[in-house]
């Protein structure tokens, strides 16, 4: 969906595969490390449209976030999904 809001993007895309695979059907280690362009391009969909519910973490020490105490070892759950809401309605 993204790709085909930004026909620029697809376009450079394109030529980076084609320039490392060239008419190639399977990708080997070393073609990862050149298609870096097409690295940016999936971490950044991966930031837009993440596919974890939710993102679960320890707090490795005391911490205060708005005047909100967190204590040491606690869990931290951050609900990417309602992240991603207040994003969009921006």
């Amino acid at each position: 969906m993204e790709l085909a809001r930004n026909p620029n993007v697809f376009k450079r895309l394109r030529e980076e595969i084609d320039r490392v695979l060239g008419s190639r059907e399977t990708i080997n280690q070393q073609d990862l490390t050149e298609l870096q362009y097409t690295n940016c391009v999936i971490k950044e969909t991966l930031r837009l449209w993440p596919v974890a519910a939710a993102i679960n973490r320890i707090s490795p020490s005391n911490c205060e976030i708005d005047s909100l105490i967190i204590p040491d070892k606690s869990w931290i759950q951050v609900v990417v999904f309602f992240c991603w809401i207040l994003l969009k309605l921006k």
